[in-house]
């Protein structure tokens, strides 16, 4: 049984928080913006328990990738907890 639901809508929320107060964003109509994304702390088993039931929001490369941001472990978190840095 389940009993850890992680709420993805929450994140992303977070995340464009994250990004519209820590960014200096400047209006020009022919360059493409660049923003800083957080990286993304959580502990390995966090990671994978994400890989294994939501494969839909996970974007293994190189690197792990949720909605753009790369992921970092920090084992220091308990499980199902996240940090944006």
């Amino acid at each position: 049984m389940n009993i850890i639901d992680i709420n993805f809508e929450k994140l992303r929320t977070s995340i464009n928080e994250y990004i519209m107060s820590n960014n200096t964003i400047y209006a020009c109509p022919y360059e493409h913006i660049e923003y800083d994304k957080p990286i993304i702390l959580m502990n390995n088993d966090t990671l994978n328990f994400l890989k294994e039931k939501n494969k839909y929001y996970i974007k293994e490369k190189t690197n792990d990738l949720i909605f753009g941001c790369y992921i970092a472990i920090a084992n220091w978190l308990p499980f199902g907890e996240v940090k944006l840095k």
